[in-house]
C-alpha cells in the first residue's frame, strides 16, 4: 500500500515541484546579473542564438525526412482520406473555439492536425526548407543555460569540467528539468505548452520525452563548448574594442 502512495506522490510531483524551482531559478538569476551583468547578459544572448539555430536545424531536417517518407506510396485514395479527415478536423476546431474546457488548447492540437494534412496533401518535398523555432527558447534554454553553467563555475571553482566526458553527460539531463519547469510555467502563464509530448508513446506528463536524451546530452555539449570558448571570445572582442 505504501509503494502505491510513493507512486501517486511521484506522478503528482508536476503539481508541487516546478514552484520552488522557479523559485530557486530567479535567485541564481538575480544574483549571477548583479554580480557580471555584461558578461552574464553576453552568455544569455549566445546561448539563446545556439538553442534557436539548433532547434531550427534539428526541426528542419526532422520535418524534410518526414516528408520524404510521407511522400512515399501516395495514392488517391490516400488523398481523399487525408481531405475526409480535413474537414472533420474543421468541424472539431470549430467546436473547439465556442468555449469549454481547455478551448484554446484544443483548438491549437486541431490546427496542428489540420497542417500535418496539408502537408500529406502537398506534393513534393518543401523546396524552402522551413525550420521550426519559437522565442520561449530565449528564455527556456538561453537563460536557463546562463544560470546553469554560472552555478557550475562557481561550485568549487569549476570542479565539474574535471570530471570526465560520461559523467558530464550524465548531468547535461538536467535539461529535463528545464523542460518540465518551463514547460508548466508557460503553460500556466498561457494556457499551452510549446512543445507536446502527448503523442510519444514514452513519456512522462506531457513535458518530458525521455527518448531524447541522446539529443539532450549532445545538446548540453554544444553548450559547454559555447560557455567554455564562444562565450569567452565574445566578452573579450568587446573589451578590446575602442570606445568612442
Amino acid at each position: 500500500m505504501s509503494s502505491r502512495k510513493t507512486l501517486r506522490a511521484f506522478l503528482k510531483l508536476d503539481r508541487i515541484l516546478p514552484f520552488p524551482l522557479l523559485v530557486a531559478f530567479f535567485v541564481f538569476f538575480a544574483h549571477f546579473l548583479r554580480r557580471n551583468p555584461g558578461e552574464f547578459l553576453t552568455a544569455w544572448v549566445t546561448f539563446a542564438v545556439i538553442a534557436m539555430a539548433t532547434e531550427d536545424v534539428f526541426t528542419g531536417v526532422g520535418d524534410r525526412f518526414r516528408e520524404w517518407r510521407r511522400r512515399i506510396g501516395v495514392s488517391t485514395d490516400d488523398l481523399a482520406r487525408c481531405a475526409s479527415e480535413g474537414e472533420a478536423k474543421f468541424q472539431e476546431l470549430h467546436a473547439a473555439a465556442l468555449g469549454g474546457e481547455r478551448a484554446w488548447e484544443r483548438a491549437h492540437e486541431t490546427v496542428e492536425d489540420i497542417r500535418m494534412l496539408c502537408d500529406k496533401m502537398r506534393p513534393g518535398i518543401d523546396r524552402r526548407l522551413t525550420t521550426r523555432s519559437n522565442l520561449w527558447n530565449i528564455v527556456v534554454y538561453g537563460l536557463s543555460a546562463a544560470v546553469s553553467f554560472s552555478v557550475l563555475d562557481t561550485w568549487r571553482d569549476g570542479w565539474f569540467y574535471t570530471w570526465p566526458w560520461y559523467l558530464r553527460g550524465v548531468l547535461f539531463t538536467a535539461i529535463f528539468f528545464w523542460e518540465f519547469t518551463w514547460g508548466w510555467a508557460i503553460e500556466k502563464l498561457t494556457g499551452i505548452c510549446p512543445w507536446r509530448y502527448e503523442r510519444s508513446l514514452v513519456r512522462w506528463k506531457r513535458y518530458i520525452k525521455p527518448g531524447y536524451v541522446g539529443l539532450w546530452i549532445s545538446f548540453g555539449f554544444v553548450l559547454e563548448w559555447t560557455h567554455l570558448h564562444l562565450v569567452p571570445l565574445i566578452v573579450s572582442t568587446f573589451t578590446v574594442l575602442p570606445h568612442h
